[in-house]
């Protein structure tokens, strides 16, 4: 088995689907090129779709395995896995999604690697049940049979989190470890000025999804008419997007808003803001915010989940009650007339992110976890061989 091995580098197969790019990817990216970095460590990693994430663990050199399947759990995948972990030596198979989870963490166990899983936040679900509803709930229900019968520790992004699963890990090891991020590059390639400077520049990045809570700023938006100088600028694209746009028209908020879809130089737009909204009804810990952070950019966002866990309201960022756009609207209002309170929030936010998010410290809180997990099975390991 490979957790017999000792005096090695550490090798590790990160595990995600790789569909989309949002917080789950962009954890994967970061990781994997700090690992990489790492004397004491290896990485590879495990997607099931081609598309950004590959391209981009692609390009800056890391091994990248794109495992195509028939259908959702094609169990000729776990053949083909199990097969790379074996010829990859790799120790510790790190899973990120319920699809990379339940693939990854029986062709991990075939090939002798022990499990880590991390749990990112909570799966969307319908508000009324149908097909869409009814393919999720079985996929989380497979995702978390397939944890406590075969993951050897799992880790959760935020204390919330780890709250929210507490019963059904009961028995699991567990650990919370928050999600953090690499220096940003403090270039400028000019994107920050396709913003007007003249404007209040408000801006919502993410996902546009109804769990991001887009209306609720729209319609602050509407209570704000006397704000003149007021740009809402959103940053992504989603389902909920032609409703928004709709939303817009109807209420001839079309001047004051406009819609960037997804851009690659994120980080350029995002500097030309004055303020970040995050007027989310639950989160886990999102990279976004971290970003804002580390940009000096002001925050509003909801008091939930990883929002409410990280932020302090009035010392680092403003915070409201999630679904009251009118909370929403005064800290707005506040933040465009008080340029000290702004300054203030940014100057202790950057020094919150600098001292504890950033991505050497997680990197070495989670080689601790996979050395105490090979720990572990190796001891089983050697009491069963007695």
């Amino acid at each position: 088995m490979v957790v017999e091995k000792v005096g090695r580098k550490l090798r590790i197969a990160l595990c995600s689907a790789g569909e989309l790019y949002g917080g789950v990817e962009q954890f994967i990216y970061l990781y994997a090129q700090h690992l990489q970095a790492m004397e004491q460590a290896g990485v590879i990693v495990i997607l099931f779709h081609r598309g950004k994430l590959s391209k981009r663990l692609e390009d800056a050199d890391i091994e990248t395995h794109v495992v195509h399947s028939r259908f959702k759990y094609d169990p000729r995948v776990v053949t083909v896995l199990a097969r790379i972990f074996r010829r990859r030596r790799i120790d510790v198979v790190h899973t990120n999604g319920y699809k990379a989870n339940t693939l990854c963490a029986v062709a991990a166990r075939r090939a002798g690697a022990v499990v880590v899983k991390t749990e990112h936040g909570l799966v969307e679900t319908a508000l009324r049940p149908n097909k869409s509803a009814l393919k999720s709930y079985f996929n989380r229900a497979l995702d978390q049979l397939v944890t406590l019968a075969l993951t050897n520790h799992v880790v959760y992004v935020t204390h919330d989190l780890a709250g929210r699963f507490r019963l059904i890990h009961r028995k699991k090891r567990r650990t919370v470890i928050h999600n953090a991020i690499a220096p940003i590059d403090s270039c400028r390639t000019g994107k920050a000025d396709a913003l007007d400077r003249n404007r209040f520049n408000v801006g919502i990045v993410g996902r546009v999804d109804e769990v991001k809570g887009h209306v609720f700023l729209l319609k602050a938006v509407e209570a704000l008419a006397g704000l003149h100088d007021l740009q809402v600028h959103i940053l992504g694209n989603g389902p909920l997007e032609a409703r928004l746009r709709e939303f817009c028209l109807t209420h001839r908020l079309e001047p004051k808003v406009r819609f960037w879809g997804f851009h690659e130089d994120i980080h350029e737009l995002m500097r030309g803001l004055d303020v970040l909204v995050m007027p989310s009804l639950h989160e886990g810990l999102p990279y976004t915010l971290l970003e804002a952070m580390y940009l000096r950019i002001p925050v509003i966002a909801s008091a939930v989940g990883g929002l409410r866990e990280i932020l302090r309201d009035e010392v680092n960022a403003l915070l409201v009650a999630p679904a009251n756009h009118q909370e929403l609207a005064n800290a707005m209002r506040r933040l465009h007339d008080d340029s000290e309170l702004r300054e203030r929030l940014v100057r202790r936010a950057f020094a919150d992110v600098t001292s504890r998010f950033m991505i050497t410290d997680m990197a070495q809180k989670y080689v601790k976890v996979y050395g105490s997990v090979l720990d572990t099975a190796r001891r089983s390991l050697d009491a069963t061989c007695q």
